[in-house]
């Protein structure tokens, strides 16, 4: 397994509230926004981010729709900007199997998705705005790939790291990963010991300063 690899698997045991408590603490925004949902239950994705940006059509434009889905890679999530087009789905079965067939292990399409059963079916993780059964057909075509785009809200750029569970999604920018990686694990573990704390019968106050002590502690 290659150094890049470990920095995901590493990712993959953690979740998206102690990512997005420890980006605050950078003042990093990097918790899409609630309208992004999980498709399913028992959600979860983690992987390096593959951007597509889709445009609402006009006559002289130029569509790169198979270049995009041709040339993700494995390992990666699809980050989908459909410029805010509320009217037409975009992501469907089909879209779901070429990237899926090229190695990619989830979508998060800011915007509509559809055929929700079988993307459902093969338990591929989805994330997207709106469910609906039209097309982006003479609405909405693909016009960039790995390049910045902004999703939920959130400024993504490739190669970013996403992490998606049922809570929904966070972005962790390339080049804080490793020092972010680090902050969360601790700070995953001080939470485990708050649970353990109230279990235990310790007052709120107390059991939440065990958070807060170590928050301040790494964060000096």
């Amino acid at each position: 397994m290659g150094k890049e690899d470990k920095i995901i698997a590493e990712y993959s045991k953690l979740y998206t509230s102690a990512v997005s408590d420890v980006l605050l603490q950078y003042n990093i925004k990097g918790t899409m926004d609630p309208g992004i949902k999980p498709l399913f239950d028992n959600i979860k994705v983690c992987g390096r981010a593959y951007t597509i940006k889709a445009t609402p059509v006009k006559r002289d434009i130029i569509t790169v729709d198979e270049e995009a889905k041709e040339n993700c890679n494995p390992g990666e999530v699809i980050i989908i900007d459909a410029s805010d087009n509320m009217n037409q789905t975009f992501w469907g079965d089909n879209s779901t199997t070429a990237v899926r067939m090229r190695g990619a292990i989830g979508s998060v399409i800011d915007g509509g998705c559809r055929d929700v059963n079988d993307i459902k079916k093969i338990k591929f993780p989805t994330y997207c705005r709106y469910i609906g059964p039209g097309t982006s057909k003479n609405e909405v075509q693909i016009t960039g790939y790995n390049i910045p785009i902004t999703c939920g809200g959130i400024k993504v750029n490739p190669k970013d790291i996403i992490l998606g569970d049922e809570d929904g999604v966070v972005v962790i920018p390339n080049e804080k990963e490793k020092e972010i990686l680090e902050k969360t694990k601790i700070y995953a573990k001080a939470d485990k010991e708050v649970a353990e704390a109230l279990e235990k019968g310790q007052t709120v106050k107390q059991a939440y300063r065990i958070r807060k002590d170590m928050m301040e502690r790494i964060f000096s």
